[in-house]
């Protein structure tokens, strides 16, 4: 069977990690909720949060599109939110990154989100903010010479849900207990144990969320290492089957990567499956963004300069 094509990969995880954040294929890029799990609003296609600082990223992305795109009078709906946003990027610093669910002084927010949700700079930013995620968990794959299309998909998934650092200490972890990537076929079965446990044994809202790493064991299972045929069959969050296919335009080359040399750390991610959510990542990521997911469902034709 034909081997999945390199852009193909990167469509595939985002598609297969959406389901587990927001329970669709499809980048949900207006959804916005308010959990109880002290991460303020979950907001978007990768549930980035008010309470981490991830959101107000997207959001920081977007009115640096606006102001490129000119116009110079053109304001920003989250304009009168920034005090509140900002106090709250303060508080996560200080800390620790520790997540914080106050949500004082952001009444109207998720309507706020939804409008914004409408212009197509916005779901650049999303796009921008989910690449910045990518890049590094690529980078870590690297480091760990993991080559299958399903290792490097799933140690982006990982990143999302657990951040760099916790997906870099679950690969060590299996490292020091003498887990080689040779051959890597065993190696992705034993991490996704191990990850599968990580989240048993973390407990509370996490436990839960085991249905993502299910849903990787049966892409495994399959022996669909390679995403043949630019494709998998992998299980949603309520364990039923589902297709997962490349988007049409990416296969044929007419969509694919596009390099944006805005090198600012971002990060985000969330545990998982809607409607709960659970501690969500920062980290801080360097080096020039080459990597932008594009689908089908929107009509992003070129990033605004």
């Amino acid at each position: 069977m034909p081997k999945c094509i390199e852009a193909c990969i990167q469509n595939i995880a985002l598609k297969l990690t959406s389901v587990y954040e927001t329970s669709h294929q499809e980048l949900q890029w207006s959804v916005c909720t308010q959990l109880n799990d002290n991460h303020g609003y979950s907001v978007g296609i990768m549930q980035f949060t008010t309470g981490t600082g991830s959101a107000q990223q997207v959001i920081s992305r977007f009115e640096e599109l606006m102001g490129k795109s000119g116009g110079g009078n053109q304001t920003s709906v989250f304009a009168k939110y920034s005090d509140a946003l900002k106090k709250l990027e303060d508080a996560v610093r200080a800390n620790g990154g520790a997540a914080q669910g106050d949500t004082t002084g952001l009444t109207g927010f998720c309507d706020a989100w939804a409008l914004a949700a409408k212009d197509a700079r916005f779901r650049d930013a999303q796009l921008f903010v989910t690449s910045k995620i990518w890049q590094p968990s690529q980078e870590l794959a690297d480091s760990f010479s993991l080559m299958l299309p399903v290792s490097r998909a799933q140690i982006f998934d990982s990143s999302i849900q657990l951040g760099l650092q916790g997906t870099t200490s679950l690969m060590k972890q299996l490292r020091d207990a003498g887990a080689t990537v040779d051959p890597e076929t065993d190696w992705i079965e034993k991490f996704l144990e191990t990850r599968y446990n990580h989240l048993i044994e973390t407990g509370g809202a996490y436990a839960p969320t085991v249905t993502r790493v299910n849903s990787y064991k049966h892409i495994v299972k399959a022996g669909n290492f390679e995403f043949d045929d630019n494709a998998v069959e992998a299980l949603d969050n309520d364990g039923r089957a589902m297709t997962v296919l490349c988007d049409a335009e990416v296969v044929e080359g007419k969509i694919g990567e596009i390099t944006d040399g805005d090198k600012r750390g971002s990060g985000n991610g969330s545990p998982g499956t809607k409607p709960r959510k659970t501690p969500t990542l920062i980290f801080d990521s360097s080096g020039a963004v080459v990597l932008v997911f594009i689908f089908l469902q929107v009509a992003i034709s070129v990033l605004l300069h």
